[in-house]
């Protein structure tokens, strides 16, 4: 059984939108056969579809089950809002999944530890509620929920358009997505990789104060991350580093390939279990190291066999390497994701 939810969304420039947020989708999805008015993604909780119709567009979420269907809906709703340009669409679901009020992917989870892994990166421990669905390494990212500073964390209630929001005259909480680093499904404990920056953003200002006892709230899990391959290409920054750290971990023993990872300096680098076959490349920032485009370009990807690049570094690095790979290198979509974690002057 298949269930199905729609929206019918007047926009100004439908056409633009629906290309701009399906190429965008479809860096983290499969795309299906485009039609002249329809681009579609699959992914592995459902698939969305975003079609003209008239002066607006219409979209399609459909999911084997509940959760999947309300993930594509969000997926949706939230980088159609993102990519409307100053508009503000008026987004109303109907179908399947509409008398949702409680996101039945979020949970509160509670602080139990934190401990420093390199002067930088803190890693803070949480227990929670059913964690099973948070193991799947194909699935390693949340979104964390921050409450304002001094307040309880409220319990968030879906929209009509698919979004959670908050009670009225709450304190509005501020969500960021995080990679979990480890799990123990069976003891209900995991532990997420914040990076301490100079000028702090929510994730980086909570985890600098993160005391045993405090709450939070996560929903999820989302992204993509590891996924077989012959040879793999791994390039991250710090904010990529937890995802890179953890895909190397799972790999099999025999796994082949390079791990460029850049840090700040030589203090900041991490002892990382890998498979021998895999490369580990520190660039140092103190270093003054070339372009990183530059020594991405210098790798030779092997003639024989699968190839998997994954990149999570910041915007302008992003731009390059995904040109890069997608131009100079040929790979296709489910060869690659590269994916900006976060940009320069931006919280």
């Amino acid at each position: 059984m298949t269930l199905t939810a729609v929206a019918n969304v007047p926009v100004a420039d439908p056409r633009r939108l629906m290309e701009a947020v399906s190429d965008h989708l479809a860096e983290h999805g499969t795309p299906l056969p485009p039609e002249p008015d329809r681009r579609g993604i699959a992914f592995p909780f459902g698939q969305v579809a975003l079609s003209v119709a008239g002066a607006g567009l219409e979209l399609r979420a459909e999911a084997a089950d509940l959760e999947g269907l309300l993930t594509a809906r969000f997926a949706l709703t939230s980088h159609l809002l993102e990519f409307a340009e100053g508009e503000a669409p008026a987004i109303v679901w109907s179908g399947d999944g509409s008398d949702i009020v409680r996101p039945p992917n979020y949970r509160e989870i509670m602080v139990t530890a934190v401990e420093d892994v390199t002067p930088h990166m803190r890693r803070i421990h949480f227990s929670g509620e059913d964690l099973a669905r948070f193991a799947d390494i194909g699935n390693m990212h949340v979104r964390l929920t921050f409450p304002a500073p001094g307040e309880a964390m409220p319990v968030p209630r879906l929209g009509p358009n698919g979004m959670p929001g908050w009670p009225e005259g709450a304190a509005r909480p501020v969500e960021r997505k995080y990679t979990i680093r480890t799990i123990d499904v069976a003891r209900g404990r995991f532990a997420i990789d914040f990076v301490l920056h100079d000028v702090p953003g929510p994730g980086s200002s909570f985890a600098k104060t993160a005391r045993p006892g405090q709450r939070i709230g996560m929903a999820g899990p989302g992204g993509r991350g590891l996924v077989a391959a012959d040879w793999h290409f791994f390039i991250a920054d710090e904010t990529g580093l937890p995802a890179v750290a953890r895909m190397l971990e799972s790999l099999p023993a025999d796994a082949r390939g390079i791990a460029i990872i850049e840090v700040a300096d030589a203090g900041e680098r991490q002892a990382l279990r890998h498979p021998p076959g895999i490369r580990i490349d520190w660039r140092l920032r103190a270093a003054n190291p070339p372009a990183l485009i530059d020594q991405v370009r210098a790798v030779t990807l092997p003639a024989e066999g699968s190839v998997r690049v994954w990149a999570a570094v910041e915007f302008d690095d992003f731009k390059r390497l995904r040109s890069h790979v997608r131009d100079r290198l040929g790979l296709s979509g489910d060869q690659q994701l590269v994916v900006s974690y976060w940009r320069r002057g931006h919280d």
